[in-house]
């Protein structure tokens, strides 16, 4: 896939994987800085601020079924570029 070879592309599909797994609105993706996401053995811990959801603590993002749509390998993928 030929927007995986761009650094851009890569942090473009992180955000639109990462947002798809959280159920993320614009804002609250818009939001978002990579000191807010911490790897765990699961997968990913995302502190991602809500202003409609009460929630505590992080929300977890499992590793994906398929590696081409997985959250937690995008992010990976887009935090080394």
């Amino acid at each position: 896939m030929a927007v995986r070879r761009t650094r851009d592309g890569r942090r473009d599909l992180a955000v639109l994987l990462l947002g798809f797994a959280l159920a993320a609105r614009r804002s609250e993706l818009r939001l978002l800085d990579w000191t807010d996401l911490e790897e765990v053995e699961e997968g990913l811990a995302v502190e991602v601020w809500r202003p409609k959801v009460n929630h505590e603590g992080p929300l977890g993002v499992p590793f994906g079924s398929s590696p081409a749509t997985c959250p937690v390998r995008a992010v990976r993928a887009g935090a080394g570029a």
